[in-house]
């Protein structure tokens, strides 16, 4: 997410060569610190991210009526939690095969950390899940996990 300041990323899918420029096409992105247009609406956020970037399998009602928010509540009014509920859903029901998250709980509570493990079991035998966290309860149904650290 950041330019790097030495180096390259090479991007390839069966060995096909993708460019920066459609790179977004395979992966979405979610982290806490990430921004939302604060002046939009819900439904006006997700009318607009679908028209660019297509949600797959849901329907924009359905969204909103699992995110528990007023579509007509502007984005500026949400609390952390709420926003971090848009972002996860941005990110794991858009189209795509890739699907980056850090620390996806961040903000919940208990019931919004087993909302969030629900839609993960829903996507993650399709997609590619790269989930960075410090929390088991973020990533316990993954198949592999790496551990980094000193």
């Amino acid at each position: 997410m950041l330019t790097p300041n030495e180096g390259k990323i090479l991007y390839y899918n069966q060995e096909v060569s993708i460019t920066e420029e459609e790179i977004h096409k395979y992966l979405t992105f979610c982290a806490p610190y990430m921004m939302l247009p604060e002046e939009l609406t819900l439904s006006e956020l997700l009318y607009f991210h679908d028209e660019f970037r297509p949600f797959e399998s849901i329907s924009i009602k359905e969204l909103i009526r699992m995110l528990e928010i007023d579509g007509n509540k502007e984005i500026r009014n949400c609390s952390s939690g709420m926003k971090q509920r848009i972002k996860l859903a941005l990110s794991v029901f858009t189209k795509t095969e890739i699907v980056m998250l850090d620390e996806p709980t961040s903000n919940f509570d208990k019931r919004w950390i087993e909302w969030y493990q629900e839609i993960i079991a829903t996507v993650h035998n399709h997609k590619t899940l790269i989930i960075c966290s410090n929390l088991e309860d973020e990533y316990t149904f993954a198949d592999e996990i790496i551990q980094l650290g000193l």
